[in-house]
Order: C-alpha cells, then sequence, then structure tokens
C-alpha cells in the first residue's frame, strides 16, 4: 500500500480557494487512489470542528488531520514565514509528502499550486505501468 500525505498543509483559513481547489483535486479522482491502494490524508493547523465543516461542505471522502500546534508541521519542516498582502507571518507551506509502503519517504512536493497538484501525483505514482 502506497501512502499519501497529502491536502491542505497551508493557509489557516481551510475555506480559502487554494485548500477548496487541492480538496476537489484530491476528492474527484479519489477512486482512483483507492483502486490503486493509495491512502490520502490532509492536514492542517485548523481546529476539529473546523476540519469537520470543511470535509462536510464539500464531501471530502478523506480523513483531515488536526495539527493545531503545528508540531506535526514543525516536525516536518514546513511551518515557516509567509506573506499574504504584504503581511509577514508564520503558517503551514504547502506540502505533500510522498510515502512508500515501508513509511519511507519516496518524494516531497513542495511549494505546491492546489490546480492539476493530484493528477501529477497519480502520473507520478501509476507512471507508465499503470499501478502503484
Amino acid at each position: 500500500m502506497m501512502a499519501l500525505r497529502a491536502g491542505r498543509l497551508g493557509d489557516r483559513n481551510a475555506s480559502a480557494p487554494g485548500c477548496t481547489a487541492e480538496a476537489y483535486g484530491f476528492r474527484d479522482p479519489f477512486a482512483e487512489y483507492v483502486d490503486n491502494a493509495i491512502v490520502v490524508l490532509g492536514i492542517s493547523p485548523d481546529a476539529v470542528a473546523s476540519h469537520a465543516r470543511f470535509r462536510d461542505k464539500f464531501s471530502l471522502p478523506f480523513p483531515l488531520l488536526v495539527d493545531e500546534e503545528h508540531a506535526v508541521a514543525s516536525a516536518y519542516g514546513v511551518w515557516g514565514p509567509k506573506t499574504m498582502m504584504g503581511r509577514e507571518y508564520k503558517g503551514v507551506l504547502r506540502t505533500t509528502f510522498l510515502n512508500g509502503p515501508d513509511g519511507g519517504l519516496l518524494r516531497i512536493y513542495e511549494n505546491v499550486k492546489p490546480q492539476g497538484h493530484s493528477a501529477q501525483i497519480l502520473a507520478d505514482l501509476l507512471g507508465a505501468g499503470g499501478t502503484a
């Protein structure tokens, strides 16, 4: 089984357009992930209630993990400076970690752009062989 730690390692507002686009990107082809035994997990510093609302509102079929104290983000090295509208602040840098069946790290996708990201991951995993 492949494991994919993906999704909203990004802004604190999970309903932001980029977060929503990325969630759709993993939700819409989710059957292809399941058919290839790929696990998708989203994680962000949002609260449990916020995750539940986001998951329900957008019918997300994968788990959203909570990292309110950004311990996981810090451990993975993705808690850092961001800039929005000229204001600098600390936040989670949108990143995807692709892990193999043994839990070992296969690839890191940094500075992820939500549009087309999930399709790129599927292409990388499935390659020419068609299976993970």
